[in-house]
């Protein structure tokens, strides 16, 4: 890659020597015989030099897009290190041999996601999974609230990530570490914009999660007073 890179470098180095050094040369060797095509020739420059300067402060006006890489399973990797960077994602390359990349990434809400493209029937997507484990606390407050009620805190997040249209691994009573995931096609179509979609809506989900725990642990009722607490505080 290096050396393409450096051949491009030089062939368009090359070019533009040539390009100015032909026509200098031209006009001085005319100008060096009095020929009447001294004037035209420079005037015709001038005017070159002109359209080119016009053009180029008209595309950096109009902001013409430079034009996309076409993503595919070879550039695929480079290409989401680029748009994370782009986000300022803080990223950490945490390669797996059945993966043929993967990256451990951090976004500002602390929100961290595996990201990366599997080996095998899944080679055409790039899978973005997050993790989620409950704290002890969560645990024993579940288990000290009924069967009936700690269904309905799962059914509360299965509604939520259906609502925003995220895969998740078995979620049930006993609650165990699960995962949410989203899927995103190789396609000529994906973009940027696209890519940090699908991240966002992996961190919505996870931020849900665990708004869902901090209702649960809001509806804890306050301990009892025992009555050696009674009889110390009297």
């Amino acid at each position: 890659m290096l050396k393409r890179w450096t051949e491009a470098i030089l062939q368009n180095v090359f070019a533009g020597v040539l390009m100015t050094l032909i026509p200098a040369a031209a006009t001085a060797y005319l100008a060096s015989t009095s020929s009447r095509w001294i004037t035209p020739i420079l005037l015709g420059l001038l005017a070159a030099a002109l359209s080119a300067l016009t053009l180029l402060l008209l595309r950096k006006q109009i902001g013409i897009p430079v034009k996309r890489v076409t993503p595919n399973l070879e550039n695929i990797e480079g290409l989401v290190q680029s748009w994370l960077n782009n986000f300022r994602v803080s990223v950490k390359n945490d390669p797996v041999p059945e993966a043929s990349f993967r990256v451990f990434a951090t976004m500002d809400s602390g929100v961290a996601a595996t990201i990366g493209r599997p080996r095998g029937d899944f080679g055409n997507y790039i899978i973005i999974r997050s993790d989620v484990t409950p704290t002890k606390e969560e645990l024993e407050h579940l288990n000290s609230i009924g069967n009936d009620k700690a269904n309905l805190l799962v059914l509360d997040i299965n509604l939520e990530l259906a609502r925003l249209v995220i895969g998740h691994s078995a979620i049930g009573i006993p609650l165990q570490p699960f995962n949410v995931f989203k899927r995103v096609p190789i396609t000529e179509e994906l973009t940027e914009h696209v890519f940090i979609a699908a991240f966002e809506d992996v961190e919505a989900a996870i931020n849900a999660i665990r708004i869902v725990f901090r209702r649960l642990l809001a509806t804890q009722a306050p301990p009892q007073t025992t009555a050696l607490t009674t009889r110390s505080s009297q």
